[in-house]
């Protein structure tokens, strides 16, 4: 970009060059503003991923040091891709968490009311019933094939199938604890 124009197109006055010499350089401007913010969302869409790296080398040094089997490291980060995938390691709760609570409120009603208003034992209840148990709804996504709760487990949640489908098995296998000596 060292020269501007055609080569065949001169000017004669001091107004045509004066005009000319200005097209050019904020013809320059311009295209080194769009150059610099196309720079700088490639910069911002590497950051949620080098601080989402920066998560995973923690989890995999836990991992590590508390030397978990292999095959449950490798679910975990299978997990882990699956999230990045799903939704770019961002959590839907910490985006609204910084909205006024009422809003916050009507967005969890649009996202999940309509699962709660189908549930048998809330069908008498009223809406500010609904909005105020839909902000107490999580979205946890799970990988085809994990196991959601293993025969024998005490529940303590209640879960709704947003998206997908969920089989009910009859595994009694359940990860046995290794026995590890206690660090001090």
């Amino acid at each position: 970009m060292t020269s501007s124009g055609y080569g065949d197109v001169h000017a004669y006055s001091l107004i045509e060059m004066l005009f000319s010499s200005l097209v050019m350089v904020v013809g320059k401007l311009t295209f080194g503003f769009v150059l610099g913010n196309i720079a700088s969302t490639l910069a911002n869409l590497d950051s949620q991923r080098i601080e989402f790296d920066d998560h995973i080398d923690a989890v995999k040094k836990f991992m590590h040091d508390q030397q978990l089997p292999k095959t449950l490291r490798q679910r975990v980060m299978t997990y882990f891709s699956f999230i990045w995938r799903y939704n770019k390691g961002i959590s839907p709760r910490s985006v609204i968490s910084e909205l006024p609570y009422c809003m916050q409120g009507e967005i969890q009603m649009l996202l999940g009311g309509d699962m709660l208003s189908k549930v048998t034992l809330f069908r008498d209840c009223d809406a500010s019933f609904f909005r105020m148990l839909s902000l107490k709804l999580t979205h946890v996504p799970f990988l085809p094939g994990q196991y959601i709760l293993h025969k024998g487990d005490m529940g303590q949640e209640m879960y709704f199938v947003h998206r997908g489908q969920v089989s009910r098995g009859c595994s009694t296998e359940v990860p046995r604890p290794v026995h590890r000596p206690h660090l001090h």
